[in-house]
């Protein structure tokens, strides 16, 4: 069991078991139910299998999961034993036919062949090590098969809603091509005292299937780097029973924990999209208390988190009033953002393997009295006179990170990426329920000499300065002819060459209304971005709207360093509980 244990944290095996379990779950081997009275468990347990190449290296971790027939007894459990396995003379057979009709022969291998039989009897069997999670299409591992807090059941459901016929693709525009490979998530948890919480498992399905009518490539799949196959495949929708209280995840604020919570891993590939790559993928997690959370995950190929936004309260509307009228989405923004050939070039290519393992994402609260002071203490200066909660709180960071940084030349952080929704900016403005990423990076940044010497106000300066420029004319100007596209090209080239350029990212979902999802039952008791990044900071709303959390990714070290940081100890709030 000890050694199961630690294969169970291993992220080689853990992949072999979902695939393992993806196989099972495929071809509908179970369901999960309660065990009823008078019947005896069978009991599993994995095998766990290095396969090797014929020169000796590595293949493949294989998983597999089997029952523990030897607990069962003859005549009572069970009446015949077989195995559907190919006689040797029938192989020979048809290597013969091959040879003398010159049929071309090709080799494939049936994953779980086995279980293309049916099976007349009624088996119940245990739930597998180690798995906190049963979803037919997923299956989730804990760290620590012991922790108990986290025990789901759950079932899948998939929504189907007929795209029109004249736009069965949807094309991407550059900034979705150009998008980071994770998902999108974020949790909405809801208080467990609203009298209206009762009636939302079944309306919740409906009017999901409602909203795709609305969003319908949502419920496609990526084909390729560049389009999304809008073929009614469906988004996932996925219910789970939490056995604990709401108040257990709300008092930790653990971003590990979070994750459970959500229907997928965030993390996507970073070589290239699959082609039956989920666009949306929805879990409706209901606590014991009566608490709910919902979380949604969205590929950030078509989204960014004004898109989650807009759908989360379109849904939310259509719930609360099926015949609420939802305004016309906009699909394709190929005309200001025109989409580029990247054949020879993709940014997935500098992004560097999952590593969230290896990431610390802490909650930093700046509430609003400690704001306002923080911003009299940034505007303290002739380079910027009044700055906004993004530019005061932002500064603040980089100062702290220059400080962690400083000891280590190669690592000194020398300039910030921010993320900027184009949507106002431009004339006249994209509406409100476009869709995708219509957003640009711009990157402020200084020479090293100055790292030591900038002040609050010098570097709030150089953050007001990169996202001014942002307006209408400079972004039809950098987009015409590839140019937005060339200049990150040039960037990930000097990033490859060992360019000393070092930065800390931010993303602000500031002013997004996501305080305002409501369901029919009241507003979110608060939200969490589920995600872990190294070296960027994610800003949210407070609930009140006047101050900011933000969630800050750094390796383990720098943050040790970085919550000593004078700065950070005067206006961060560390109450993990919510």
């Amino acid at each position: 069991m000890g050694l199961q244990n630690e294969a169970i944290t291993d992220l080689r095996w853990k992949e072999a078991m979902n695939e393992e379990m993806r196989s099972l779950q495929k071809n509908c081997t179970w369901e999960v139910v309660e065990l009823p009275t008078g019947k005896v468990p069978v009991g599993c347990r994995w095998v766990f299998t290095i396969k090797h190449k014929a020169n000796g290296t590595i293949e493949r971790f294989k998983a597999r999961l089997i029952a523990k027939g030897y607990t069962q007894t003859y005549g009572i459990d069970y009446m015949e034993t077989f195995a559907p396995v190919a006689k040797i003379n029938t192989v020979r057979i048809l290597l013969s036919l091959v040879v003398n009709r010159d049929w071309p022969l090709y080799q494939f291998d049936v994953k779980n062949a086995f279980l293309h039989g049916d099976l007349q009897e009624e088996v119940f069997m245990e739930l597998p090590p180690g798995c906190i999670m049963q979803i037919k299409g997923s299956i989730k591992f804990m760290h620590s098969p012991s922790e108990e807090h986290m025990k789901v059941v759950t079932r899948i459901l998939r929504y189907l809603k007929s795209s029109p016929e004249t736009s069965k693709s949807k094309t991407q525009f550059v900034s979705d091509q150009l998008a980071p490979p994770p998902y999108i998530p974020i949790i909405l948890f809801y208080s467990p005292a609203s009298e209206n919480l009762c009636k939302n498992s079944d309306h919740l399905k409906e009017s999901f299937s409602r909203t795709l009518t609305h969003f319908y490539p949502f419920a496609g799949r990526i084909k390729d780097g560049f389009s999304v196959d809008c073929n009614d495949d469906g988004a996932e929708f996925i219910e789970a029973r939490v056995a604990g209280d709401i108040s257990m995840v709300l008092e930790q604020a653990d971003i590990n924990q979070q994750q459970q919570l959500l229907p997928c891993s965030p993390y996507g590939k970073s070589s290239k999209l699959s082609t039956d790559q989920v666009t949306m993928a929805v879990q409706v997690n209901y606590f014991n208390c009566g608490g709910v959370a919902i979380s949604i995950c969205i590929w950030h190929a078509v989204a960014d988190a004004s898109t989650l936004a807009t759908f989360l309260n379109c849904w939310a509307a259509i719930s609360r009033d099926p015949n609420n009228v939802i305004d016309e989405v906009v699909f394709d923004c190929t005309t200001l953002f025109p989409p580029q050939d990247l054949s020879s070039f993709s940014l997935h290519s500098f992004v560097k393997e999952d590593v969230s393992s290896e990431i610390v994402m802490k909650r930093f609260l700046f509430d609003g009295s400690k704001l306002a002071s923080l911003r009299d203490e940034v505007g303290n200066g002739p380079y910027l006179d009044r700055p906004s909660r993004f530019i005061a709180v932002s500064t603040l960071i980089l100062t702290a990170m220059m400080t962690v940084t400083r000891e280590n030349e190669a690592m000194q952080i020398n300039a910030a990426t921010i993320a900027v929704d184009l949507r106002r900016r431009l004339k006249p403005p994209v509406p409100k329920q476009s869709i995708g990423n219509i957003f640009q990076v711009t990157i402020a940044k200084w020479p090293e000499s100055e790292s030591n010497e900038l002040s609050y106000n010098g570097l709030a300066g150089k953050l007001h300065e990169s996202i001014r420029m942002m307006n209408d004319d400079f972004i039809r100007k950098i987009h015409a002819g590839g140019g937005y596209f060339n200049l990150l090209k040039r960037t990930g080239e000097e990033a490859r060459k060992g360019s000393n350029l070092t930065v800390f990212g931010f993303s602000s979902w500031c002013n997004f209304p996501f305080y305002e999802t409501d369901f029919g039952w009241g507003k979110p008791l608060w939200l969490s971005p589920a995600l872990k990044l190294n070296r960027v900071a994610i800003f949210l709303d407070t609930k009140d709207g006047e101050g900011i959390e933000a969630w800050i990714g750094l390796s383990e070290e720098d943050m040790v360093k970085f919550e000593q940081d004078p700065g950070i100890l005067t206006y961060a709030s560390f109450s993990a509980s919510i």
